[in-house]
């Protein structure tokens, strides 16, 4: 949140300088580093006579042979994702903060009297006493604002739902079918996936920039050698999974699949290498015997 890059302007959208601006705990200076290819220079920030100032206070250099700092951005216009939708959420507070308002409002309400006419010591005994006296043909109400309470609900709950549009989501709190498959839950979140697809393609690629790091790291500190292209990032939604569903699909493609690549279509078996191995050390449990041997052995003495 607090570092600037400057990238070369590839396809591959290499950072060539980055900085880092910073403060310590219990020290009111500012800090700044300077990632390049080869080192690290810190500074320290100050000012004098209304400039600011940088002082090198050390550099060191560093094993990457390039810039050790990634980008992850949420999209290719590097823009929030709730940019969009700002102005409905001013829109929705607007609203609302006028409607409670217009509600609260109510409690300085006037007191009509028509063909009538009371003094103001009579207003201090109809106060005191509850009763209102007044002649033939008069009538005592309160004067209110009115509330169209319908045009209200309706324009924030469309503006809500416009929210959840814009946003590509789902609002889970209305009420849905007891019996809504996941498969249906998925069709509405698909342009939610679309949309967190793309970032798992920015965070995949920021994920492999760090391991080749750290493989550089490992080649400096142990002397083994690690390739980043052997380590497989997956990612898994957090969304509910219909077994029965996966259930039937495993059954009718086991001839066609192997069981370990069957058991990667399963959500809870982390790793399909281990579950195997543990499905074979387990002890076999005995097959069930046929009933032709004994049927056998009865017919045999039967014709003795």
């Amino acid at each position: 949140m607090n570092a600037y890059v400057f990238e070369d302007g590839s396809a591959e959208r290499n950072v060539v300088l980055a900085l880092h601006t910073f403060s310590k705990k219990f020290d009111d200076k500012k800090y700044l580093d300077v990632y390049t290819a080869s080192e690290i220079l810190h500074y320290e920030l100050g000012s004098n006579s209304n400039k600011s100032t940088l002082n090198l206070i050390g550099s060191h250099e560093h094993i990457f042979s390039r810039v050790p700092v990634t980008v992850c951005p949420a999209n290719h216009e590097k823009i929030s994702g709730f940019q969009d939708v700002i102005s409905l959420f001013d829109a929705y507070n607007a609203l609302n903060s006028d409607l409670v308002n217009e509600i609260a409002d109510h409690r300085n309400a006037y007191l009509v009297i028509e063909n009538a006419k009371i003094e103001e010591e009579d207003l201090l005994k109809m106060k005191s006493m509850g009763i209102i006296q007044v002649p033939s043909g008069g009538k005592v109400s309160w004067l209110t604002k009115e509330i169209n309470d319908s045009f209200v609900k309706n324009e924030l709950d469309n503006i809500e739902r416009k929210i959840y549009d814009m946003m590509d989501e789902v609002n889970f709190n209305e009420s849905w079918a007891s019996n809504t498959s996941s498969l249906a839950l998925r069709n509405k979140l698909l342009n939610l996936e679309n949309r967190v697809a793309m970032r798992e393609a920015f965070m995949e690629k920021v994920i492999n920039q760090r391991l080749k790091n750290l493989f550089v790291y490992l080649l400096k500190k142990e002397g083994k050698f690690y390739d980043y292209r052997d380590v497989a990032v997956k990612f898994t939604r957090n969304l509910t999974t219909d077994m029965g569903g996966l259930a039937d699909v495993i059954v009718k493609i086991k001839d066609i699949c192997s069981q370990e690549t069957l058991l990667t279509l399963l959500p809870f078996v982390e790793n399909p290498k281990i579950e195997m191995e543990k499905y074979h050390a387990e002890p076999l449990r005995k097959e069930p015997q046929s009933n032709e041997a004994d049927f056998a052995t009865i017919q045999n003495q039967v014709l003795v």
